[in-house]
């Protein structure tokens, strides 16, 4: 009895304040709150209602819609109508086609849609009829409204607008969604009531359906953001700081800030078609899936919420003039105090810009300034990222260096030559030197060459000598022959007269710097006339063209040769000024690697390399690795692979070292699922030789090869 007068109480609370999963609607999902008045009628009819059914509770209400209130007759339903409702969320679920976004993610599936209004759809009530029905049943729905009957199971959908009218608006069709959702949360047995056990709004009611709209609102705003990126009509900043209010959009969103704070079904992706997540659009971004501009995008947005960078900087503070210092800048986030530096992915393009002397330098990468004033110099320096067709400068500095005078020493003189006499002009060679009678150069040149110089050689140094002096400018001159006699004017006017006649000549001694239109085209270091120490050239960009060593004015040890991007393309090796050997690398147009060696090597009795010698590697455009291998004086030794342009291994290859006279390799190839299509051997010829099989599904030919000929079948 105590049992009994249990389920009694329950029933009649529920019959009090309404049943859950009864009826939904539009804008104000609250349904019609019941009142007192209308208690002894819920109560009388209430314990006819809920019968259990196999120990389970079942809702056998006709309705949620109060008694006494007009209800519309039940039309057959037209077919066109249906048509039109699909017809409509079809025009809804494509309105993002286009967006690259879209990848990987879906807001609906039109076939669920198809399936479930032609699933216990009893009416669905439009136009005019569906405005009077609405407001004559539903204070809270004024756009729509969603009811069914659990005796007889079906469900009528109201709506205050004819579906097929040709002018509906993305806002109906989005209605029409909204309202089927509810009608597959209903067949699937996931649709709550609008009101809760007490009467209040049930704001889970809406769970699904908020968020779907919600999402895909904030989507279509970002279709138009990425139709303007594609267009190049915004900028860096103003896509940076929408991208971050999409994000926090979604991310919110999917943490159930829609409806109340209920988060949607697990398994929305079942019931509608539904899935789509932040971090799907990002990842596809990062992937490069989309255009540049997109993944340059979200790294820039992972790093700060806003771009309030700066710049700090590394390298020396004070310098001598003529001296090259290296300078560096690094991006620090004032934001962040617990990590202030700034990581910067390669991928980005980020480049610093020096002002001065107007260079250009990769994140991580220093420049070389030599310095041309004995002055305080404060470099501007900025921090550009590529957007869309602009340059965007994202951090500022200043580079603050203290450049003194440079202490010659003594007997060692300091020359700079300008195009036409001019300083504005610019310069076009630079260095220190001495002064040596043409016999003593001599004397010291057979020391080191341990020979004396021909007659040859010494009228080509005296002519060399002669048209050095008539080029230079007499008032530079003066300047430097001040600096080697400590300012002794008297003196310098003597050794004018004695270079003048040939007396004396101008020896290198020091750096030497070669100009092109002011800019530096090689640097090399004499010792009394001799080459010996670094070497360094320059591309027309300022980036550095090639680095190695000179000694007796000869070539030694290691010399570097870059790309006009700063990659090493080529190493070369020296003994006494000949080649001994040559390493290489490729790049392609995006600037991956195409390829490793071979290295070159030099054959005895050969001139220069000539032999390939050691491992090579070959990449794809994609950075995949095509084609990997050894070579051993020009031959392949040893296993090679070779890769398709996904990765798949498609064939092995077995080299002899040395090659034998009847096989020189064996060869096993692959099909793109790895399985072994055929393998067998070459002679030193290429040709085919020994046993050959060829694998065709479970099917296996196998051949006898003799030096190209089948012998044997």
């Amino acid at each position: 009895m105590k049992k009994i007068s249990s389920v009694l109480v329950v029933l009649i609370f529920w019959g009090l304040f309404g049943i859950p999963n009864s009826a939904s609607g539009r804008e104000n999902t609250a349904a019609k709150t019941i009142g007192l008045e209308a208690m002894e009628k819920k109560m009388g009819y209430l314990f006819g209602a809920f019968p259990f059914s196999n120990g389970k509770f079942e809702d056998r209400r006709k309705s949620e819609t109060l008694p006494g209130k007009p209800q519309p007759e039940t039309p057959p339903q037209e077919t066109s109508i249906k048509a039109a409702v699909i017809s409509g969320i079809g025009a809804y679920l494509a309105q993002l086609t286009g967006a690259c976004f879209s990848k990987d993610i879906s807001i609906g599936t039109l076939d669920l849609f198809q399936s479930a209004i032609n699933d216990s759809v009893n009416r669905i009530i439009v136009g005019k009829e569906g405005e009077d029905w609405l407001k004559a049943n539903s204070s809270g729905a004024k756009s729509s409204h969603y009811t069914w009957k659990a005796i007889g199971r079906t469900a009528d959908i109201i709506f205050p607008f004819d579906p097929r009218s040709p002018g509906l608006t993305m806002t109906q069709r989005q209605t029409m969604m909204h309202e089927m959702t509810h009608h597959i949360e209903w067949l699937k047995g996931k649709k709550e009531s609008s009101r809760t056990l007490l009467g209040s709004a049930n704001p889970r009611s809406e769970r699904n359906t908020d968020y779907q709209d919600s999402v895909v609102n904030a989507l279509v705003k970002w279709k138009k953001i990425e139709d303007d990126i594609k267009d190049k009509k915004n900028s860096l900043m103003q896509v940076l700081s929408i991208w971050k209010d999409l994000e926090n959009i979604l991310r919110d969103l999917e943490a159930g800030s829609a409806a109340g704070g209920n988060r949607n079904d697990a398994d929305l992706k079942s019931l509608t078609g539904f899935h789509v997540e932040f971090g799907t659009i990002k990842e596809n971004y990062l992937k490069g899936k989309c255009d540049d501009d997109y993944r340059i995008l979200v790294m820039v947005a992972d790093l700060v919420g806003r771009l309030d960078w700066g710049l700090e900087f590394d390298g020396p503070k004070e310098a001598t003039l003529g001296d090259t210092v290296s300078l560096k800048a690094v991006p620090w986030n004032g934001m962040n105090t617990a990590a202030p530096k700034v990581e910067l992915k390669p991928e980005l393009g980020a480049t610093f810009h020096w002002k001065i002397p107007d260079a250009n330098a990769r994140i991580g990468n220093p420049i070389d300034f030599t310095p041309t004033e004995a002055i305080a110099y404060k470099i501007p320096v900025e921090l550009i990222i590529p957007f869309g067709s602009k340059d965007y400068v994202i951090a500022k500095g200043d580079y603050d260096l203290s450049v003194k005078s440079k202490p010659t020493p003594p007997g060692v003189g300091h020359h700079i030559e300008y195009l036409g006499d001019d300083p504005k002009m610019g310069k076009t060679e630079e260095y220190d030197f001495i002064l040596l009678p043409p016999d003593v150069f001599y004397e010291k040149a057979s020391k080191i060459f341990d020979r004396q110089p021909t007659k040859e050689e010494r009228d080509d140094a005296e002519y060399r000598n002669a048209r050095m002096v008539m080029n230079l400018d007499p008032a530079q001159l003066r300047i430097g022959l001040m600096m080697l006699t400590g300012g002794d004017k008297k003196k310098v006017e003597d050794l004018m007269a004695q270079i003048g006649e040939g007396l004396l000549w101008i020896i290198f001694h020091g750096k030497y710097i070669d100009y092109i239109g002011d800019r530096k085209n090689y640097q090399r270091e004499f010792k009394e006339g001799i080459l010996e120490g670094e070497h360094i050239g320059w591309h027309e960009n300022g980036k550095i063209k090639e680095k190695g060593k000179f000694l007796g004015n000869v070539q030694i040890g290691e010399w570097q040769t870059f790309d006009t991007s700063e990659r090493l393309v080529k190493t070369e090796f020296y003994e006494k000024g000949k080649v001994v050997w040559i390493d290489s690398w490729g790049y392609y147009p995006n600037g991956r690697i195409s390829n490793e060696g071979p290295r070159r090597i030099t054959a005895p009795g050969a001139s220069s390399p000539n032999l390939s010698d050691g491992p090579f590697v070959e990449y794809y455009e994609n950075g995949n690795m095509k084609q990997r291998g050894q070579y051993n004086k020009d031959r392949r030794s040893g296993l090679w692979e070779t890769w398709d342009e996904k990765g798949t291994l498609r064939q092995k290859a077995v080299y002899s070292d040395p090659p034998d006279s009847d096989r020189n390799s064996f060869e096993t190839n692959y099909d793109q699922q790895g399985q072994i299509t055929e393998e067998g051997g070459y002679d030193r010829m290429g040709q085919k030789h020994g046993t050959w099989v060829e694998v065709s599904g479970e099917r296996k030919i196998t051949r006898e090869y003799n030096h190209g000929r089948v012998v044997r079948r």
